[in-house]
C-alpha cells in the first residue's frame, strides 16, 4: 500500500520554467504546408467564455465555479477524464484542482500551483506541482503529499538559517536546495527537479516526468522513488534500454492499458515499452529549437513544435497539444502524424478545425464520446474539439 504523509499547502509560486518556455516559444516554428487539411472536426468553447472586453470574448484570467458556460480559468494546464464523465483541470493560475461536469456547475477543491492531473483505478486524483517538486494526492476531500520535499520550503529554511544559526532546515532538506535537487528513496525524502507530469500505470505505481533533472522517476506501491529511465542531469536524445536512454526536458506522461509509457520533451513524442526500452515515434532528433517545424506526414518527416499536452487512445494513437504550433495533431499506430484542428498562429477561433485558431494548447483527454478537450494556457478556456460529418 503506498505510504503518503501530510503537508501543510504552501502559498501560491510561479508555475515552473518548462511551462513558461512553452507560453514564450509559441509561433517561434517555420511554417510547411499541411499534407491534409483538418476535416470532420468542430471546434467550440466549453468552458471560461464568459469573460468579455469591449463586447468580445477576451483572454483573460479569473476563478468563477457555476455553469460551463461561465466558469473562468486562470492558464489551465493539464487535465484528466474521470470514468463517471466528469474532467480535472489543473487550473495552475488559481491554485486549485477544478472539475467540470457535462452536465452540471464545475467544481473546486483547495490546491496549489498544480500543473498536471492523473486519476487512480480507485479514483484517486495525483497532482504534480512542479515548482515545489512534489507530487500529491486528492481522495476523499483529503489532500497528501505521496513523495517529494517542499523545495520552495526548504530554500526558505536556508534564507532563516543564515540570518541565525540555529534555524532548522527540516527534515531532509539539502544543504544547498539552490542546485539541481535530486534523491532517490523513501517518499517522504525524496526530491524533484520541477516535476511536469505524473502517469498511473496498470499496476498503480506512478511514473513521474522529472522534467529539469532529465529524467522519468518511479514511485512504487510501498512509496519509495527510483530513477527508471534515463541519468539524472545528462539531457540527449538517445534510445535504447531505459537506463541508456537519455531525454530533453520530458513534459507529458501518459500510460496505457499495456503498461507502456508515452512522453513528449520539446519537439519529439516518445515511448517507454513495458521492458524498459525507449524509442522515438516522431519528431526531429535535433535539440533544442533545431528541432522544431510544422510538417504532417510519416515519423521521419513529420515536425512538432514543444509538444506538451498528450492522450493515448485506445486503437494505439495519440493526441497531441502542438503547443508551438497552436495545433492539436494526431499520431497514430503506424507513425503518420496528421493535423486535427487549427490552422496555426495565435487567435481564438471557433468552427471548423481547419479555421479553427488557439493561443498556447498546452492540454489534451479524450471523453468516451469521441470527443477530445484542449486547455489553452493563454486563452484560460477549455475548447471541446468534436467530430461532424465528413
Amino acid at each position: 500500500m503506498r505510504m503518503v504523509f501530510s503537508v501543510k499547502l504552501r502559498s501560491p509560486v510561479v508555475l515552473g520554467s518548462i511551462f513558461l518556455l512553452l507560453a514564450a516559444s509559441a509561433g517561434c516554428a517555420a511554417e510547411k504546408s499541411m499534407t491534409q487539411a483538418p476535416t470532420g472536426w468542430t471546434v467550440a468553447i466549453l468552458a471560461g467564455g464568459s469573460a468579455l472586453r469591449a463586447g468580445v470574448p477576451a483572454a483573460v484570467g479569473g476563478f468563477k465555479d457555476g455553469p460551463v458556460a461561465t466558469a473562468e480559468f486562470d492558464r489551465p494546464v493539464g487535465m484528466a477524464a474521470a470514468p463517471d464523465g466528469s474532467v480535472y483541470v489543473a487550473d495552475s493560475g488559481n491554485h486549485r484542482i477544478r472539475r467540470l461536469t457535462m452536465d452540471g456547475p464545475a467544481l473546486t477543491a483547495t490546491f496549489r500551483s498544480p500543473v498536471d492531473v492523473s486519476l487512480g483505478q480507485d479514483g484517486t486524483i495525483y497532482v504534480v506541482d512542479a515548482e515545489a517538486g512534489q507530487v500529491r494526492s486528492i481522495r476523499n476531500g483529503e489532500v497528501r503529499t505521496v513523495a517529494g520535499i517542499d523545495i520552495v520550503a526548504c530554500r526558505e529554511a536556508v534564507k532563516q538559517r543564515k540570518a541565525s544559526s540555529s534555524s532548522p532546515l527540516g527534515p531532509g532538506c539539502p544543504d544547498n536546495p539552490g542546485q539541481a535537487p535530486f534523491r532517490d528513496g523513501p517518499g517522504a525524502t525524496a526530491l524533484f527537479n520541477q516535476p511536469s507530469s505524473v502517469a498511473v500505470a496498470p499496476t498503480g505505481d506512478l511514473y513521474v516526468a522529472d522534467s529539469s533533472n532529465q529524467v522519468i522517476r518511479k514511485i512504487d506501491l510501498a512509496g519509495n522513488v527510483s530513477t527508471y529511465a534515463g541519468s539524472v542531469g545528462q539531457p540527449g536524445n538517445t534510445d535504447g534500454p531505459a537506463q541508456e536512454a537519455r531525454f530533453f526536458f520530458p513534459v507529458k506522461l501518459v500510460s496505457d492499458a499495456s503498461g507502456s509509457l508515452y512522453l513528449t520533451e520539446g519537439s519529439r513524442v516518445r515511448r517507454i515499452d513495458p521492458g524498459g526500452g525507449v524509442s522515438t515515434l516522431a519528431g526531429s532528433r535535433a535539440q533544442g529549437m533545431d528541432a522544431a517545424g510544422y510538417a504532417d506526414g510519416d515519423r521521419t518527416t513529420a515536425r512538432l513544435n514543444d509538444v506538451s499536452g498528450l492522450a493515448a487512445l485506445p486503437d494505439g494513437s495519440l493526441v497531441l497539444a502542438d503547443t508551438g504550433n497552436q495545433r492539436v495533431r494526431l499520431l497514430e499506430a503506424d507513425g503518420t502524424v496528421s493535423t486535427l484542428a487549427g490552422k496555426g498562429g495565435q487567435g481564438m477561433v471557433v468552427g471548423p478545425a481547419s479555421t479553427a485558431q488557439f493561443s498556447n494548447p498546452v492540454g489534451v483527454v479524450t471523453l468516451q464520446d469521441g470527443s477530445i478537450l484542449v486547455s489553452d494556457y493563454n486563452l484560460n478556456r477549455i475548447f471541446r474539439i468534436t467530430r461532424t460529418a465528413n
